[in-house]
């Protein structure tokens, strides 16, 4: 993270949109900023960054947290920059965790994390970057997180939650794998969205895409795949869910079958609450994989670069499907959109990550079955 002060106001919403920053913000001349890495290499971008006149690396001012006996009363600071919705899932317990100690628990997000923090009691407040450097300097302690499991791609990975609490001080054993997950909380809009869409149809879920193609399966394999669950079964509508960043391959055009549809959710806690009533989701290593984890619905896991144990061991309604054996550097927890150069020749199709290309519809299918039985 970089703190940054600037010579001239900035302002206006073209310039702060490509600098992932709210437009209508206006940052003061003279007076020093906190932004994160993405913001300071947008500004960096644009002709703005004549108007730096002082930058600073934040972490040697920073006060990290280690847990003590007790912290009652004490303000602490939480950030993590390493991924998207899933990553703040799981820091979620982390959060918690730390108020059950005593601690107040505030979060610092970049713009657009916002409505995955509320409806949490325990949240003293959310900080929208970038803020006023002073504002961050008021806090008893740290916990900041922009580089963690994410960006570590060797054999040793551990789950991300147990790597925080590590950070603060917290034996990760200690905490009992029930605390290691958190159900979110709505309100009675969202409650009632999620009881009255689809009103009388068995739900089904299917992420068609993670934010990097090394983590999906094809478009062509997706859609395939897709429409043998919607014929193996009937019983269930399935939502193909996809997002603004999802290539239209994945969801163009419909499918043939009528108990079949794609839909984006531009509310996504709306989508939450309606996975409540969902019979089962099945996705790759992505958002809806933590979201019905953590509210404990059965959920099929595609899984190609990363080891599952890695990120949903304490979801006990998972069930993957990690076909390791077919790559010899599987798991080699590549997070980059094109796939590695050391990929086995003998893969079908580079583009792609051979262990998902290996998951037949069959095994799908078959999975499925065995997610629905769960909830007998």
């Amino acid at each position: 993270m970089k703190v940054v002060t600037f010579s001239e106001h900035l302002y206006g919403i073209g310039l702060l949109t490509k600098a992932l920053i709210y437009p209508g913000t206006l940052l003061e001349a003279h007076k020093p900023y906190l932004l994160s890495l993405h913001q300071y290499n947008a500004l960096c971008n644009e002709s703005s960054n004549t108007f730096m006149r002082q930058i600073s690396d934040a972490w040697p001012l920073l006060r990290e947290l280690h847990v003590e006996a007790e912290g009652k009363g004490r303000d602490v600071l939480l950030y993590n920059d390493v991924g998207g919705m899933g990553d703040m899932v799981m820091m979620w317990p982390l959060a918690q965790i730390l108020h059950k100690r005593g601690y107040k628990v505030h979060i610092l997000l970049r713009p657009g994390y916002e409505h995955l923090w509320v409806g949490f009691p325990w949240i003293e407040s959310v900080i929208i970057l970038p803020t006023h450097w002073n504002t961050i300097q008021r806090f008893h302690g740290h916990v900041f997180f922009e580089f963690l499991t994410n960006y570590y791609m060797h054999q040793d990975q551990g789950h991300p939650l147990d790597i925080m609490l590590q950070k603060v001080g917290i034996d990760p054993n200690e905490i009992p794998d029930s605390e290691k997950r958190v159900i979110p909380n709505f309100t009675f809009w969202e409650n009632e969205m999620g009881r009255n869409l689809y009103k009388g149809k068995k739900l089904a879920f299917f992420q068609l895409s993670a934010s990097q193609h090394s983590r999906s399966l094809s478009p062509e394999q997706t859609r395939n795949l897709l429409l043998s669950l919607a014929k193996a079964f009937p019983e269930l509508h399935w939502i193909g869910l996809y997002g603004l960043k999802i290539a239209p391959a994945y969801y163009v055009p419909a499918l043939s079958e009528p108990n079949v549809e794609f839909r984006m959710f531009e509310k996504i806690r709306i989508l939450w609450s309606l996975l409540r009533r969902a019979e089962v989701c099945i996705g790759p290593d992505s958002m809806l994989i933590h979201a019905a984890g953590t509210q404990g619905i059965p959920c099929v896991g595609l899984w190609g670069t990363h080891d599952p144990s890695t990120r949903v061991k304490y979801y006990p309604k998972h069930f993957p499907i990690f076909l390791s054996e077919k790559c010899a550097q599987s798991p080699c927890y590549w997070l980059a959109s094109t796939m590695p150069t050391f990929c086995p020749d003998e893969i079908p199709d580079r583009r792609y990550c051979g262990v998902l290309q290996a998951i037949t519809e069959e095994m799908v299918i078959a999975k499925v079955r065995e997610a629905l039985s769960s909830k007998a």
